[in-house]
């Protein structure tokens, strides 16, 4: 059960961090640099296979830091939440990595591809989950959602 409950907490924070670290702007130029190097390259050329997954100085330490908080709560809880965290976080980079390298085919692959690829080259202040639609859905920053609002403005 924990294992589930860890790799629901993935999806928050996949979002959470996409959205709010990932595309995050500051006035210090140390943040923007670091900004840049987790995912703003990635954005630069997206289809570079070596800018698709997370750079290993970024996922070594937060590896490292989560695997101790997840220990707080213990061998009955912490630990197989932390393995449910980290399997979400393998399919993502997995799922990431084919959005961009691969055809992804079937309609679930071809679903998550194009949720994808409209963060990259449509607008790139929606669409934030990659391995779920259902935080973008939840708060409202899908790409159809964000364009209803748009249209809805207009009018």
């Amino acid at each position: 059960m924990m294992v589930l409950v860890g790799l629901f907490l993935w999806t928050i924070i996949e979002y959470i961090f996409h959205r709010y670290c990932f595309h995050a702007s500051s006035s210090a130029s140390w943040v923007n640099k670091v900004v840049f190097i987790m995912h703003g390259n990635h954005h630069e050329v997206p289809d570079d296979p070596l800018r698709n997954l997370m750079p290993l100085v970024v996922t070594v330490p937060l590896a490292v830091a989560l695997w101790y908080l997840f220990g707080i709560g213990g061998r009955d809880y912490g630990r197989p939440a932390f393995v449910g965290f980290l399997i979400g976080y393998i399919c993502y980079d997995f799922v990431h990595y084919m959005c961009h390298q691969s055809a992804m085919r079937g309609r679930l692959g071809f679903l998550i591809k194009r949720h994808h690829m409209l963060h990259h080259h449509a607008l790139e202040d929606c669409n934030f989950g990659v391995t779920s639609t259902f935080w973008d859905v939840v708060f409202r920053t899908d790409f159809r959602n964000l364009i209803k609002r748009s249209d809805a403005h207009r009018h």
